[in-house]
């Protein structure tokens, strides 16, 4: 119901109510004139004021119970309209984290190691690193650290962590929720301090375009 048809209603039964109202009056009136007596006229336009009193409140009551019941409507559509949207927007996450995955899997996977390896070094500075990687990557990533550790320099040092990252999510993973707790592919990079934590998974990466460019995204899904 729109807003033009709220308030067509809402004439309506304002319009019902003063109708009631002036039947009743008219009784009263009637009746006050076959008796003629001034007493009487006294005692029933104090009752006509009365009941003026009574539908006029009886006539705000209907219109707020009216608006409040527009606006609880207004705001459900409203809410299960985020809702829709906020649906549409993990499937496309998850979409995009399921070809994250498949990267993973591809004979590129450890020159993308490397790469990420060099970008996450280089940016924090010469030092002895720890890599971590999932359970399933520690020979591409152990192939990626010797190569990263040559291009970035002999101040630069790495070995793979005993502390794996966790594994890639099920295959048959079919929502965000599902690969709560996994991770697409990637590294991280820390040391043996705990002072370093350089996150360079996908999940990572992902994450972070998405939050950048949330409004791009909503922009080409729901305009």
């Amino acid at each position: 119901m729109n807003t033009k048809q709220v308030e067509a209603q809402i004439a309506k039964m304002i319009k019902f109510i003063e109708n009631e109202a002036n039947e009743v009056v008219n009784e009263i009136t009637m009746s006050a004139r076959e008796h003629a007596n001034q007493e009487k006229l006294r005692q029933i336009e104090a009752e006509r004021k009365k009941l003026a009193a009574m539908y006029k409140k009886k006539a705000v009551t209907a219109l707020r119970d009216i608006r409040i019941k527009h606006s609880r409507t207004m705001n459900e559509s409203r809410m299960l309209e985020l809702e829709k949207r906020q649906a549409v927007l993990e499937d496309a996450i998850f979409k995009a984290h399921a070809q994250l995955v498949k990267v993973a899997e591809t004979g590129e996977y450890t020159a993308i190691l490397k790469k990420l390896l060099v970008q996450g070094m280089t940016a924090y500075g010469p030092g002895a690193y720890l890599v971590r990687a999932r359970p399933g990557d520690a020979d591409k990533a152990t192939a990626a650290i010797a190569g990263a550790c040559a291009e970035a320099g002999e101040d630069y040092t790495a070995t793979l962590s005993e502390q794996p990252l966790p594994p890639a999510p099920p295959a048959k993973a079919e929502s965000i929720d599902d690969i709560d707790g996994y991770c697409a592919g990637g590294v991280i990079l820390t040391n043996d301090t705990g002072s370093v934590h350089i996150d360079c998974t996908f999940d990572a990466r992902l994450n972070q375009i998405v939050e950048d460019q949330l409004d791009q995204l909503r922009v080409q899904l729901f305009e």
